[in-house]
């Protein structure tokens, strides 16, 4: 039988906060716009379910010139990069100015550890994209 001490209490209500946390963050930038330097104008949200499998994704939906274009990056930065929990708010910056840096928003097959600073650390990919990659992809 394991004996539940004040640690483990502790410990459990650390975590439950962290998950309050990343929910309260993501109903209030549930989305916005980016412009990347390629002149693309996307449309990004975030989705994912901190509750359950803590998956994450940032959506990007696009529009360079007269093509249409979309993608999504998915992972569980809980996983790939444990810091993303001290700074949810600058993780997700930092993400959306990742892909805003790029020609196109779908431009990258990972957002990495070294685009993220809170997961310099991380030895992994913090997200994969899913789905088309640029706007020639979608014709």
């Amino acid at each position: 039988m394991v004996e539940v001490t004040s640690k483990h209490i502790a410990g459990l209500v650390v975590f439950i906060a962290l998950i309050v946390a990343l929910i309260a963050f993501i109903s209030k930038q549930p989305g916005g716009y980016i412009e990347t330097t390629g002149g693309s104008t996307c449309a990004w949200r975030l989705e994912g379910d901190a509750t359950s499998d803590r998956a994450i994704s940032f959506e990007c939906k696009c529009n360079s010139g007269a093509v249409k274009y979309n993608c999504k990056y998915s992972g569980n930065p809980d996983i790939t990069c444990p810091p993303f929990w001290r700074d949810v708010f600058g993780f997700f910056n930092q993400v959306r100015e990742t892909v805003a840096d790029q020609k196109h928003a779908c431009d990258l097959s990972t957002i990495d550890h070294s685009d993220v600073e809170v997961c310099k650390d991380s030895k992994e990919f913090v997200l994969k994209r899913v789905g088309k990659a640029t706007p020639s992809e979608c014709q």
